[in-house]
């Protein structure tokens, strides 16, 4: 598998896309390969510390934020039954590792960006013991503590969540978005729906033709133009 990431490093100056592939071996790590590609050297360059007994989820791009690209990643081995975000700093080119709460192992985790922070979140949470089954959706922002340390906080609790509501970013960094499908007259259809965190109201994205290949992504404008010229 095929991880991409494009970012801003701001302490040199320069644009970067990181490459990390991930071959499946015999044992129960995968065998990484982690490049970046400097836009100002013009040149790929690999990565020899990187991470491990961790795996990258498929599906998600990197999110940008604060300087670096944070991927979604399961546990391997002794960490197995715990999820993590992965982060490479584009200024210092390491790797580190964000442990999420027990509560994301029953949950589908979608990593975002959050009032410049980093930020997860985790949908549905299905709980056994409860008979009823119910859904649950939990919103977690990692923000600095009293004792300088970074940890994530726990920001929004929402029951009886639907299924059918997906996340897929943030709009202005405030809002998350969600997809919702559903069938009306034997069709499929879907909408766009932003839900701010600190209210918590609920609001409609009028946005025609998003259908099930929607994907959402998220920039930051710059004054430097992109381009393959020095």
């Amino acid at each position: 598998m095929v991880f991409l990431g494009f970012g801003i490093d701001s302490f040199n100056n320069d644009y970067k896309l990181v490459r990390i592939v991930s071959f499946n071996g015999n044992d129960e790590s995968p065998f990484l390969r982690v490049e970046d590609y400097s836009r100002w050297e013009g040149v790929w360059k690999e990565i020899e510390e990187h991470f491990e007994l961790a795996h990258l989820c498929g599906g998600q791009d990197a999110v940008v934020v604060g300087g670096s690209l944070n991927w979604a990643a399961i546990g391997l081995q002794r960490f197995a039954d715990r999820k993590f975000v992965v982060s490479f700093d584009l200024g210092r080119e390491v790797f580190k590792t964000v442990l999420l709460p027990p509560v994301t192992r029953n949950g589908n985790v979608k990593v975002v960006p959050y009032m410049g922070l980093l930020a997860v979140a985790v949908d549905p949470l299905i709980f056994a013991a409860n008979v009823n089954n119910m859904n649950r959706f939990e919103f977690w922002v990692l923000s600095d503590c009293e004792d300088g340390m970074k940890r994530l906080a726990n920001l929004v609790v929402v029951e009886n969540f639907l299924k059918s509501l997906v996340p897929v970013g943030t709009w202005r960094d405030r809002e998350l978005v969600f997809k919702y499908t559903g069938v009306r007259d034997g069709e499929h259809q879907s909408s766009i729906f932003l839900f701010d965190p600190v209210d918590q109201r609920t609001r409609r994205l009028a946005i025609d033709c998003v259908d099930f290949r929607f994907e959402g992504f998220s920039y930051v404008e710059s004054l430097m133009p992109v381009n393959c010229t020095s």
